[in-house]
């Protein structure tokens, strides 16, 4: 959307701060789903779950919520940026 609208100059912007965020909240995902959880994720929950399983839901519950708290945050930020009710 921002190719076709041809508004690259608005994360330049302060104003268009929460454009920076969703990018940012985007790769964080990424990273987690596609380098983190693979490479690191995988080998310590094995060894950690092991040990004790509801320590490890536990923890797993909080860091979902977490990453939950955060996309809420960004979503609602995106949406009322987006419909200008953020200052500039």
């Amino acid at each position: 959307m921002i190719w076709r609208l041809a508004a690259w100059e608005r994360f330049e912007s302060f104003s268009f701060w929460w454009l920076d965020l969703m990018v940012a909240l985007w790769l964080l995902f990424a990273l987690m789903l596609f380098v983190i959880e693979p490479l690191w994720t995988d080998r310590l929950l094995r060894f950690y779950v092991l040990r004790d399983k509801n320590r490890a839901f536990s923890v797993m519950t909080k860091l979902h919520w977490l990453a939950l708290g955060a996309a809420t945050l960004t979503i609602a930020a995106g949406t009322l940026g987006a419909h200008g009710y953020l200052p500039y």
